[in-house]
């Protein structure tokens, strides 16, 4: 693969060398081109004049800024009565006049500043070995909004912040092609209506509620339909709907009540679990016997305490305990150890079916009747409770 193969096309343009160094790679150009027309009369001309040189960025390439350095020619403009005596050739097809970076460097700088905005986007472009001031994105926004490219038919009107809390101006994008028209300096009714008065062409307009932006739209554009955006409508919708919920919280309440009355007496709340289930023990001895038994049978087989130990992954002390018990050693029982909640409890179910869900304000009740422990066994213990029903929602929403 050639380096000609990464790089943009190069009409009228010759590689003359390529210097590699550490940060960038510099990229001379010489110009092909013979002849060129006058950009004032259009007269075409062959008599050169001299030779300049632009320092043209490009797209960065694995990570290391690329500069073009263009060796173009200068002609004399051949038609007497033309006050341009010399022009410079078109380099368009690369670089737009006056520009020091590639169309594609500034339509990525474009959309940068689009999407992040201008400090972001600076951020990014710098990470992207293409760095520029935040002024220089907001510019090319600018630029490319200010270009004619057709007359717009749908326009969205809207307000953004230039300076947040500060300093507020208007964007005005193309709905059809979903492109940037304008970005006006403020969102004065007179501003407004002077960039329509401008635009004939606009049909209809989507705005927000704003009386200031209508009364422009209707100064400007008096033929255009107004529509108010989705954006605003479903805010507006969202609004209406809190509201009414909050109006109506008393009505809620009495039917959360209501169906939790009904369901606690088709459902009635299941006591706290035990801590260690029956079944879990048996399970644990379950496990253990059937290690004992491999323990046994190894041992038989004539296998030495040190490889059963190995081969089980029990401890040697462990494995010698099998041994010397003859038979398979349970564990001792011990007294069930009571839960300090347990003697609160026919209170707190009572209290729970009452319709008191407040773990603190239940926590205060029984410990005014001597409980002694914290309020996270509380917690625990109505748990199960809040996690029964279809009405639980409801009651942690209350």
């Amino acid at each position: 693969m050639a380096w000609t193969d990464l790089l943009p096309p190069l009409p009228h343009l010759k590689i003359d060398s390529i210097q590699q160094e550490e940060q960038q790679i510099l990229i001379m150009l010489v110009s092909t081109r013979e002849s060129d027309q006058c950009p004032t009369c259009q007269t075409g001309s062959q008599a050169g004049h001299g030779w300049y040189t632009r320092r043209i960025r490009s797209l960065p390439c694995s990570g290391r800024t690329v500069i073009f350095f263009i060796r173009a020619r200068r002609f004399r403009c051949l038609n007497p009565t033309c006050p341009r005596k010399t022009f410079r050739e078109d380099l368009s097809a690369l670089v737009n006049r006056y520009q020091r970076r590639t169309q594609a460097v500034t339509h990525l700088l474009c959309s940068l500043g689009a999407v992040a905005g201008g400090q972001a986007g600076a951020c990014l472009a710098a990470q992207m070995h293409l760095p520029m001031s935040r002024s220089t994105l907001l510019r090319c926004l600018i630029r490319q909004a200010t270009s004619p490219e057709g007359a717009p038919r749908v326009v969205g009107v809207d307000d953004f912040a230039w300076a947040k809390r500060r300093r507020y101006g208007t964007i005005l994008v193309d709905l059809e092609t979903h492109r940037l028209l304008a970005l006006l300096a403020d969102c004065e009714e007179e501003t407004v209506a002077t960039w329509f008065r401008h635009h004939p062409s606009v049909q209809i307009v989507t705005c927000d509620r704003s009386p200031s932006f209508a009364d422009a739209i209707r100064r400007g554009a008096p033929h255009a339909l107004h529509i108010a955006d989705r954006f605003h409508l479903h805010m507006n919708a969202m609004t209406c709907l809190e509201t009414l919920l909050t109006r109506e919280q008393a009505a809620i309440r009495r039917v959360v009540a209501s169906l939790r009355a009904d369901h606690r007496e088709t459902h009635p709340a299941p006591l706290p679990k035990p801590l260690a289930p029956e079944r879990q023990r048996s399970e644990r001895r379950a496990r253990r016997y059937a290690r004992y038994e491999q323990v046994i049978q190894l041992k038989a087989q004539g296998w030495s305490q040190r490889a059963i130990a190995q081969e089980t992954g029990l401890h040697r002390q462990i494995v010698a305990i099998y041994l010397k018990a003859g038979q398979f050693p349970e564990r001792a029982s011990h007294p069930p150890r009571g839960r300090v909640i347990e003697p609160y409890l026919d209170y707190l179910q009572q209290r729970w079916e009452q319709g008191e869900h407040n773990g603190r304000i239940l926590f205060e009740e029984i410990r005014a009747q001597g409980y002694p422990a914290g309020l996270t066994e509380v917690y625990v213990a109505l748990q199960p409770w809040r996690t029964h029903g279809p009405t639980a929602s409801l009651a942690r929403a209350k």
